[in-house]
């Protein structure tokens, strides 16, 4: 039993050990920063929460550079984003129509969070495919 245990404490840490470096691979191929493109709208009860476990799920990841796209909202989402972004790192702007953007041919990923809301919002596809991406295997965002 104990032969087991140790073997699979081995296993496990060679593993962690292997995603950490295909991780750290993945940021130092010559890869520039990855911009992420989050489109939000009507979402203030909502966002704060999403904006505050992206920054948290994002904190190891440099390379990425996150851009919030307000998409004319008509509830106080644009300014709990203003606040937030006075304490986050993160890019903010104001769109209407935001779709024209995701036609941006810099490679940008993007993730369309409108209509989103509650728990579906709280853990979005996003988070999934961004802890792809930091493990460097193919993110699955829209390019």
């Amino acid at each position: 039993m104990k032969l087991f245990l140790l073997t699979l404490a081995v296993l496990l840490l060679a593993g962690a050990y292997y995603l950490s470096k295909l991780g750290e691979r993945y940021r130092k191929s010559g890869n520039e920063a990855v911009r992420l493109i989050i489109v939000m709208k009507d979402q203030e009860p909502w966002v704060e929460g999403f904006m505050r476990k992206l920054i948290r799920f994002t904190r190891g990841m440099p390379y990425l550079k996150i851009l919030v796209v307000d998409d004319g909202s008509s509830d106080q989402t644009r300014e709990v984003l203003a606040r937030l972004q006075r304490v986050y790192p993160f890019g903010l702007t104001h769109e209407r129509n935001a779709m024209e953007a995701e036609r941006n041919p810099a490679g940008d990923h993007f993730f369309d969070a409108r209509g989103l809301t509650g728990s579906a919002l709280l853990n979005a596809p996003v988070f999934c495919q961004l802890k792809a991406l930091n493990a460097g295997k193919s993110s699955g965002l829209s390019k």
